[in-house]
Formats: structure tokens, sequence, C-alpha cells
């Protein structure tokens, strides 16, 4: 006989069963069928909630997020444009990111910058790879751009300071490389000079800062004051 509170594991044979059919439709080749495949077992783990350990749960709904976004990338019908096929992909990353981060772990972890850091990048590597080998690069760069600046038109107007830096610096870069013809045209003692009219300024803004930036009234106290306000 079972001691008394001991508690008895059930497993779902059948349910577990069911995994093989799955399992035939990913393998048939078919885009269909993978399609319904990775939509049916989003399902299926969607319905093992509450019948598994409730520590399993986030782990679960993890999964399902991920295969059910992953039934959006593969699904057959619609054909998304070559163009921007990446930028797409890289979309349903990010938008993985915010449902682990924002709605299944609600963890501290910035999963949605990290993931937007890791899309830049590899959006600027198929750019370059783009423009050095096919010369076609231009159109992916023009729509990250224009992602970037409306990134950083958001941060600024919810006062972030990680993403503003982040979408200026990546905007800044973009605009150099862009113009990189010109900046190649310029003679090297044009930049020595314009180096040594930079530490000038520094040095006069950081002077200029040490005996007004406790002033109320001073514009170097408001950006102070402003910039701090951010998060």
């Amino acid at each position: 006989s079972r001691e008394e509170g001991e508690q008895r594991v059930l497993i779902d044979w059948v349910g577990f069963g069911s995994i093989i059919s799955l399992i035939f439709m990913q393998q048939s080749g078919e885009k269909i069928w993978i399609f319904m495949a990775e939509l049916l077992f989003a399902g299926y783990l969607m319905n093992m909630i509450k019948r598994t350990p409730e520590k399993l749960e986030k782990v679960i709904y993890s999964f399902a997020l991920f295969s059910a976004i992953l039934a959006l990338v593969t699904q057959p019908f619609v054909e998304l444009p070559s163009l921007f096929r990446t930028e797409l992909y890289l979309l349903f990353l990010i938008l993985l990111a915010a449902g682990m981060q924002k709605i299944i772990w609600k963890t501290k972890v910035p999963l949605i910058y990290i993931c937007t850091v890791i899309s830049i990048v590899i959006q600027s590597a198929e750019c370059l790879y783009r423009e050095i080998l096919f010369k076609d690069g231009l159109w992916d760069l023009l729509f990250l751009a224009l992602v970037l600046l409306a990134l950083l038109i958001l941060s600024f107007w919810l006062q972030s300071k990680k993403w503003f830096g982040l979408s200026g610096i990546s905007l800044v870069t973009i605009a150099v490389y862009c113009t990189r013809d010109f900046w190649k045209s310029i003679s090297w003692w044009i930049y020595l000079m314009a180096a040594g009219i930079l530490l000038i300024v520094i040095a006069v803004v950081k002077e200029y800062q040490k005996r007004n930036v406790d002033q109320e009234h001073s514009k170097f106290y408001q950006i102070k004051e402003y910039w701090e306000e951010w998060k």
C-alpha cells in the first residue's frame, strides 16, 4: 500500500503519442503541413498547462510562443518579399523576446534590447554583404535607417537613454557609411585640424560647465536635470 501523503504521477501516454503525428507532418517537406505541425504543437503545449507542475508552466508557455511565431515565419499563404525577408524574420525575433520578457517571464533581463541590438548587427551585416557583392544593399540600409529613426523619435518621447543611444549611434554609423566616399576624399590634415578644434571645444565646454552647472538658470544645469529624468 502507498504511504499516506504520497502522490501518484500519471502520464498521458495518448497525449504524448499524438506528437508522433506532428513529427511526420514536420518531416513531410510540404509547407502547409510544416505550418500546421508548428501551429498544432503550440496548441498541444498550451493544452499541457495546468496538467504539469506549476514551475514548468513558464517553460511551456515559452516553447508554445516560439512554436507559434515559427508557424508565422513558415506560413505558406503569403509569400514574404525577398527584399524585406530578413527584416521580417528579425521582427519575429523581437516579438518573441517581447513576449518572453513582458508577458511570460516578466524578467528584468533586457531581452528586447539584446535582440534589437542583435537584429541591427545582423541587418547591417547583410546590407554590407549585399552592397559588396550585389551592389543592391541600399534599400535594406534605407529601411533600417527609417526603423532606427522611428525608434529614435519614440525613445525621445519615452525618455529612454539606452534606446536613444542605440538608435542614435546606429543612425550616425549608417550616415557615415553612406557618405564614405565624401569622407575618403578629405585630406588627412583636415581631420587632424578638426580633431584639434574638437579637443579645444571640449576643454572650453568642460571649463564652462564647471562654473555654471550648479546654477539653476544655466543651460548646462537644465540639460543635466532633463537628462537625469530619463530612464
